[in-house]
């Protein structure tokens, strides 16, 4: 990916202008995500290419299951009000191992699977292995499980100097067109 590339993610606001940046988990928590380092020697820091990979990758798993009559999934609007938009660039061209399709994917001798199904082992372990490669690959470039038109990237805590904020974190309720319009889309409402 190269220098000067905007990324973008959704975090909690109560983390304030610091969280936008974050590697986790933190000391002495279990891995959580997809490609968090299974023993905890290294940090992840999830971003997305827009928008509307922050949004599949960050509020979708959040949602309800459909609801009678319409089948409208719902997002619970304070968990929604307590998150902002965080901006990046990268600073610098950042190396990434692209699994975003089958030919990324057959290199390193996986499926789909590796970034769509619910069991997140897989993941940790390629992490691990790419983590360990000597020439320091600074992350995963793949595709959101929750829409796969949607490019993600786990970048390794390596890698942060490579990023840099661009602006405050931004409510995402602040930013209620772009909210709208992605919540249309994804065919999810807020609720009351």
């Amino acid at each position: 990916m190269p220098a000067g590339s905007p990324l973008v993610r959704i975090v909690p606001l109560a983390r304030g202008p610091d969280g936008a940046l974050f590697f986790g988990p933190t000391s002495g928590r279990p891995p959580m995500h997809r490609f968090d380092a299974p023993d905890g020697s290294f940090g992840v820091c999830y971003l997305a290419e827009s928008p509307r990979g922050a949004v599949a990758e960050s509020l979708l798993r959040l949602a309800t299951a459909p609801l009678p009559p319409l089948g409208l999934r719902m997002l619970d609007r304070a968990a929604v009000s307590a998150r902002a938009w965080a901006r990046t660039v990268t600073t610098r061209p950042i190396r990434l191992a692209d699994v975003r399709n089958g030919e990324g994917l057959a290199r390193r001798h996986h499926t789909g699977e590796l970034t769509m199904s619910a069991s997140h082992l897989a993941g940790r372990a390629e992490a691990a292995a790419l983590h360990a490669r000597a020439e320091a690959v600074d992350g995963i470039w793949y595709r959101a499980r929750h829409d796969p038109a949607a490019s993600v990237v786990a970048l390794f805590d390596r890698a942060e100097s490579a990023l840099a904020p661009v602006d405050t974190l931004v409510p995402l309720l602040d930013d209620a067109v772009t909210m709208a319009t992605l919540l249309d889309h994804y065919g999810v409402g807020l609720d009351p």
